[in-house]
């Protein structure tokens, strides 16, 4: 007869990195950055193996359940494997009493021929783990051992840094040495596999594209943050500064994600990209490795009307007349014609 002793159970909490971007207009320009993506998939969702004890112990171990993680963040994910409830052991309580398989209290080399040491204790099998035991912390190792049970906060599998377009796969499995001093019975636990999105860190640069005293400038500049990876809601966009700069002669008329294009004759700018007012939502992209993001102010030169006084000046019929700040020597021959030479 077997002893039907463990029944490991992978409960996958899956974590999209899909955000939305929208209501992002600025100057009558809209602007949808584009939105990172990830799926983890597990092939079984439980792992089992049936061992009859030995008096002596004996070993059995589950079959390979496969994990494939994708994403198109730039900054790859981080996988990892937590248990369920402040219980890291296998209980049974199919019994009057509840019986536990202990979880293997160091990294672990089960098999029929190992010492009673590893009786009654159990260990999962990943393809490789992150192992922060060494002097070099986060560090890829692949396994050949059984490691003790995830604890709560989780063990990490992997941390990628960068996007993959294809599947990266892990397998899973696990392991156990039972004695017949156990009880027969299913012992299981609940475990759950997460994948999430790394952090995206982003610096956005204020231009004051301006060669003259601009003030009211941006503060901090840079600005500087980061968007959180772990949630389906993380925050997909920042907020510009509310500052608005000014400059002697001229209006700010919003920031530029590209360099403007200057009339040498007006000074005015113009933006052949997208315009962003002051304080609206900049969105990130998660997928293109560019976060350090510069904004350039667009300037437009303000236009003054001048009055005449037709008693002093020298032109019959002159008028009223309208010139921007940046035409100084316009205006002066247009005075001097006006009035005489002063």
């Amino acid at each position: 007869m077997k002893w039907r002793l463990l029944r490991f159970s992978l409960g996958v909490f899956l974590v999209l990195a899909f955000v939305s971007f929208s209501d992002l207009n600025a100057s009558n320009a809209f602007a949808e950055a584009k939105k990172a993506t990830l799926t983890l998939g597990v092939s079984t969702d439980t792992l089992s193996v049936d061992i009859l004890p030995g008096a002596n112990g004996a070993f059995g171990k589950s079959s390979d359940a496969a994990i494939t993680v994708r994403t198109d963040n730039f900054t790859g994910y981080t996988l990892s494997i937590a248990a369920n409830n402040n219980t890291t052991s296998l209980t049974d309580s199919s019994n009057h009493e509840i019986y536990t398989l202990n979880s293997a209290v160091s990294e672990a080399t089960f098999s029929d021929s190992s010492g009673t040491a590893y009786n009654d204790k159990w260990g999962y099998k990943p393809s490789q783990y992150i192992d922060n035991s060494g002097s070099t912390p986060q560090t890829i190792t692949n396994n050949t051992n059984f490691l003790p049970s995830p604890t709560t906060t989780g063990d990490l599998l992997d941390i990628t840094h960068v996007a993959n377009s294809s599947n990266n796969t892990y397998t899973l499995s696990i392991g156990a040495r039972v004695s017949s001093s156990l009880p027969a019975g299913s012992y299981s636990n609940t475990y759950i596999i997460r994948a999430v999105s790394n952090n995206i860190v982003y610096s956005i640069t204020y231009d004051e594209n301006a060669e003259d005293t601009v003030n009211n400038m941006p503060s901090p500049n840079p600005q500087s943050a980061e968007i959180a990876g772990d949630t389906s809601a993380a925050q997909s966009y920042t907020v510009l500064s509310s500052a608005t700069p000014t400059r002697t002669g001229y209006t700010f008329r919003g920031w530029c994600d590209v360099a403007t294009t200057n009339d040498p004759i007006t000074g005015n700018q113009t933006c052949g990209g997208i315009t962003y007012a002051a304080n609206s939502n900049y969105g990130i992209d998660q997928t293109i490795d560019n976060t350090n993001i510069t904004l350039h102010a667009i300037w437009e030169a303000n236009s003054y009307t001048i009055a005449l006084s037709a008693t002093n000046a020298t032109t019959p019929g002159s008028n009223n007349t309208s010139v921007i700040y940046k035409d100084t020597n316009y205006l002066s021959s247009w005075l001097e014609n006006a009035y005489g030479r002063l």
